[in-house]
């Protein structure tokens, strides 16, 4: 399996579930983005048994809201959008997450330490700040839409 890193060079995947589960915390963020677009993104990591992705809503999300993403993301699948990642200067990608009404994200860009590359990827009209890698085979993300997780929704900030 190929993995895009964030310069936009491809590479074999050493762990391919975890570049997986990594990119299928990005389709949901864009599913939450499309259907609740006042929602504010965290971070959303692959971890050992899945991934996740922390959300600013007011109310959080109900049973029914669940199912209304899990099926936007079964569309954006369909919708096989490229991955295009892209690289910018720390004052640009801060200004460019304030514009985005994204202030989590602009906290999390101003506590990487100077010099550090600050990488996004695109897919469709959808942006996130983003390390990488990405599944560069697109095809495989119907793998997100086969496992069904239970579980809480967590108040987990990701720090810690």
């Amino acid at each position: 399996m190929k993995i895009i890193l964030p310069d936009g060079s491809v590479e074999e995947a050493k762990d391919e579930l975890r570049a997986i589960r990594h990119t299928a915390s990005h389709v949901l963020a864009q599913a939450v983005k499309r259907l609740y677009p006042e929602t504010k993104l965290a971070i959303g990591p692959a971890i050992d048994d899945g991934f996740y992705y922390d959300f600013d809503r007011e109310g959080g999300f109900t049973p029914d809201d669940l199912e209304k993403l899990e099926a936007e993301m079964k569309k954006i699948v369909k919708e096989n959008l490229a991955l295009k990642p892209f690289v910018l200067p720390r004052d640009e990608a801060i200004k460019f997450m304030q514009e985005k009404g994204e202030p989590y994200k602009v906290e999390l860009i101003e506590d990487l330490p100077e010099g550090e590359t600050i990488s996004f990827y695109q897919q469709g009209d959808f942006v996130d700040l983003c390390a990488g890698p990405q599944d560069a085979d697109q095809n495989l993300w119907y793998c997100i839409c086969k496992e069904r997780r239970s579980g809480k929704l967590s108040d987990h900030d990701g720090r810690g």
